[in-house]
């Protein structure tokens, strides 16, 4: 289990060398509540010092997203790692507000994270039903049958870079025909089917053990809910889910979307703590939840969905969202996510259809906990996906992974998407970097307001830019287009003080796969309208692409370029991309370093692809020397230049960088300012997605 908090390098250093913990207000903008009645381990708050944190630190981070009281959190917790166990040096907040706690505050903070109003055991009701509920559940509900890795070879394929996008959502209002959203005065039981044996992957879940009706009343077994689906053609499937707020329930994409059965499933029911007794009579201690108002799954997994078996790196899209109009009652306490977590050890929750020595279907919460199996670690990991030792059958489908950590703290950290029966093997998308995002947006919502994730009307909001009135720092802002087809960026310049729009502009088209970077100067004498320029301006981003932004500050007097990209739609560190890298036009005062670290544990050597950011076309192909597992090689951009015959010419300033093979690690852009002496982790980008 969970001993020592480990961390993944995709949300580590990264968050220290960038500034965002150091950056962080020092004052707390929540209230802090009376400390919940479950006693809650306190954290080892001994090293706790946010202002002792730099980039010569050895550090590691979590980045956490909850539902607390009733709002979501995202924070990054930095613990130090000089000299025995990592110990917790900084919480920063990062959603609602970038916000730096004090010891005081962290401790009263994580408590709350850990247990916030969890009783004991939570009292039955079924008021949760909802007064609109269609609660009777269909008598011929079969499992849904487990997904298979396509071809029964488990190869990985094609890495994925670009950030999931959510396809066009499900709202009730345009599904719910006249008699799906009637009234109903009980919630029926549910009945086993004979149909259900015949289904063509029926095998047993070896080695799962029934959680006891009393465990399944408990935080955080009565957050697992058993999921009933009907869709457009008439068909119902059961499915596994975990109640992540008081209206979100997170499950895999193929429980809520099948394109052979009509698409959305047009009835829900969600019954959380479900679990039978003794004599096999089914229990919903909470009643069932069947209003909801939104369904939500990716992009991808709205294209592809309908066959039985994927490939490895199609089940990293395969997560899914149903928000509910009405919120639960029984419980305000919500497990918190761990993004990118690299435990080796999880636990899954949820129903499984079928059981050794057990004649039809079965309809309690079990659990199986497992260690993740090695072509995982070796390979799935790169995909955003990962496998363990874990037994399945249908039914499990969409039911959480979770670790458990040293101050007793439950956390998702994936979902269950298919399994393998030689050996037995559960596996499923990883709430990692390349998710997080899209995930926030769907846990966060309420209904009647926006998510915290979803760009405004008004555009991705950026802070703290430089106008060319000042006379020692200017703003540089740099957009790269990931998407398939060329576009531009409109944005409005707003007075930092007031909030005032002075101005819009729209950039000239960015070519696919392609970076351009803009002087605010340039953005200011091709504005809309002339003004008086503040100081400072706030920028609301409206793209025309989905990609990457980048704000750099650049120092007058020494030179100096730092990396300042911080957004309200989330800043991340692709492990696998860069952008911005200086050509050798630039060694005179600002060379690029490549860095390249491997954290696994197998020698390696790592494809590059070079591209040119004035046109997105590659240029050629760099492959590192052998890099030790643990190890790491420092390019420069003149030997990756000599290496594929590249002489950039006259404006040709800066690489794309991209990671083409499998590969467990990250790479890193480190920019030295010779004048100043300064290095500068230049990674750093937030996320750029259409409104």
């Amino acid at each position: 289990m969970f001993s020592a908090l480990p961390i993944g390098p995709k949300f580590g250093t990264a968050l220290v060398f960038s500034g965002l913990v150091l950056l962080f207000a020092p004052n707390p903008g929540y209230a802090v509540s009376p400390r919940p009645s479950v006693p809650v381990k306190a954290p080892d708050l001994t090293s706790y010092d946010c202002s002792t944190l730099s980039a010569s630190v050895p550090t590691q981070a979590l980045r956490i997203g909850q539902v607390i009281s009733g709002r979501y959190y995202e924070w990054n917790e930095i613990y130090r790692t000089d000299g025995g166990s990592p110990k917790l040096a900084c919480i920063g907040l990062t959603i609602p507000v970038l916000q730096q706690l004090d010891a005081t505050h962290a401790q009263a903070f994580m408590s709350h994270s850990a247990a916030i109003g969890a009783p004991t055991m939570a009292a039955p009701t079924n008021a949760d039903s909802g007064s609109n509920a269609a609660s009777i559940e269909p008598p011929d509900v079969k499992p849904e049958p487990e997904k298979r890795v396509t071809g029964g070879a488990k190869s990985a394929g094609a890495a994925k870079l670009t950030p999931p996008l959510p396809a066009t959502k499900a709202n009730i209002s345009a599904i719910i025909d006249g008699n799906t959203n009637s009234s109903a005065a009980a919630v029926a039981p549910q009945s086993s089917s004979p149909l259900a044996a015949l289904e063509p992957d029926a095998a047993a879940a070896t080695g799962q053990t029934q959680v006891s009706t009393t465990t399944s009343m408990s935080y955080p077994w009565n957050t697992v809910g058993y999921l009933s689906v009907t869709y457009p053609d008439g068909e119902s499937f059961r499915c596994s889910g975990t109640l992540v707020s008081a209206y979100v329930v997170l499950t895999a994409g193929h429980c809520i979307h099948n394109n052979t059965r009509g698409g959305y499933v047009k009835q829900v029911r969600f019954y959380p703590g479900q679990n039978t007794d003794s004599s096999g009579t089914i229990l919903t201690p909470y009643g069932v939840k069947t209003n909801w108002s939104n369904l939500q799954v990716t992009q991808t997994w709205s294209q592809i969905s309908g066959p039985d078996s994927f490939t490895i790196p199609d089940y990293a899209s395969d997560f899914a969202a149903i928000q509910f109009a009405t919120p639960v009652t029984y419980t305000s306490t919500f497990m918190p996510i761990i993004y990118e977590s690299v435990e080796t050890s999880v636990t899954n929750a949820g129903y499984p259809a079928t059981l050794p020595n057990q004649i039809g279907t079965v309809n309690g919460l079990y659990s199986m906990t497992g260690d993740e199996d090695s072509d995982s670690q070796t390979d799935y990991e790169f995909h955003d996906v990962r496998e363990f030792a874990i037994s399945s059958a249908g039914g499990n489908s969409g039911g959480p992974f979770w670790l458990t950590d040293t101050l007793g703290r439950t956390s998702l950290v994936g979902s269950l998407s298919y399994g393998s029966t030689s050996p037995s093997t559960a596996g499923g998308p990883w709430y990692d970097y390349w998710n997080y995002r899209l995930l926030s947006n769907w846990i966060a919502w309420t209904p009647g307001t926006a998510s915290i994730a979803t760009l405004p009307t008004d555009g991705m909001h950026v802070g703290s830019v430089f106008s060319s009135a000042q006379t020692t720092t200017q703003s540089l802002l740099r957009f790269y287009n990931i998407g398939g087809t060329a576009g531009t960026i409109s944005l409005t310049l707003e007075d930092y003080a007031t909030g005032t729009a002075l101005a819009t502009w729209t950039s000239s088209t960015i070519p696919a796969n392609g970076e351009l970077q803009f002087a605010i100067g340039t953005v200011e004498s091709q504005a809309s309208a002339s003004f008086t320029k503040p100081t400072y301006y706030s920028l609301s981003i409206r793209p025309g692409i989905t990609g990457y932004f980048q704000h750099v500050a650049l120092d007058l007097n020494t030179g100096t370029l730092t990396n300042l990209s911080t957004c309200d739609s989330g800043t991340i560190n692709n492990p696998s991309l860069l952008v911005g890298v200086h050509s050798s036009l630039l060694d005179n005062g600002y060379p690029s370093t490549v860095v390249v670290y491997n954290t696994g544990a197998t020698a390696s050597k790592v494809q590059l692809g070079i591209f040119n950011a004035l046109t997105g076309s590659q240029i050629g192909t760099y492959v590192t020397p052998s890099i030790p597992g643990g190890g790491q090689v420092r390019i420069a951009s003149t030997t990756i230049e000599a290496s594929i015959g590249q002489s950039p010419t006259s404006g040709e300033f800066h690489y794309l960088v991209e990671v083409e093979n499998n590969f467990t690690g990250y790479i890193q852009n480190l920019v030295t300012n010779q004048k100043a002496g300064v290095i500068t982790d230049m990674s750093a980008m937030c996320v750029l997605a259409p409104a």
